[in-house]
């Protein structure tokens, strides 16, 4: 029987289906710094992430798009309560599925949009502290779900093939721990990067 896992999975592959042999596909590589955001007092460090997208152009000004993105885990300060300091990292992969609207100019520029769902794979992970002599421990969990994003970016193309883009990101996974813990949270994550693109 087909999971929602698998029906996202299979239709995230359909560009690559009809796009092997197309002329009017897009590589972008794009390298980003995160800053997330999981609600009440936290306070996690900017973090680091790479996303991968392949855009197959439906139209001139419009492209269908799959992605992956990795991040790495970005810490929360170091808390402290009665029984010792502990602290906590987030970690996320999502898999992406949309839309890509985009305008070009007359020259080199071009602006674009990036709208769409993900499939989130995000874990939680704590390490704690204890006093001299009692050893600490790290404990982690994780949980799945679906999301959505939205980007906004712009292009210069170096050649007919190559452009160099910085792109804004917002990306948000609703109900994170929904069902496994007291406190579900919904995670937003604002990103800002550059990369690289490749036409075929």
């Amino acid at each position: 029987m087909l999971t929602c896992r698998s029906l996202y999975l299979l239709f995230a592959l359909l560009p690559f289906s009809f796009a092997v042999n197309a002329q009017n596909m897009q590589l972008d590589i794009n390298a980003s710094f995160t800053f997330l955001d999981a609600g009440g007092n936290d306070d996690f460090e900017a973090g680091k992430s790479l996303s991968l997208f392949f855009d197959y152009d439906l139209k001139n000004w419009l492209a269908l798009e799959a992605g992956l993105l990795f991040s790495d885990k970005a810490q929360d300060q170091v808390r402290s309560d009665i029984a010792g300091t502990y602290q906590a990292s987030l970690g996320t992969r999502m898999l992406l599925l949309g839309v890509k609207p985009k305008y070009k100019f007359d020259g080199p520029f071009e602006v674009y949009g990036r709208l769409g769902l993900s499939y989130w794979y995000t874990e939680i992970e704590v390490e704690e502290y204890f006093g001299t002599g009692i050893p600490g421990g790290i404990t982690s969990d994780s949980d799945t779900g679906f999301g959505y994003y939205i980007n906004l970016g712009g292009l210069h193309n170096i050649t007919q093939n190559v452009s160099v883009q910085l792109e804004l990101s917002y990306m948000m996974q609703p109900d994170v721990f929904e069902g496994k813990s007291s406190y579900p949270f919904d995670l937003s994550i604002t990103s800002i990067g550059i990369g690289i693109g490749y036409r075929f």
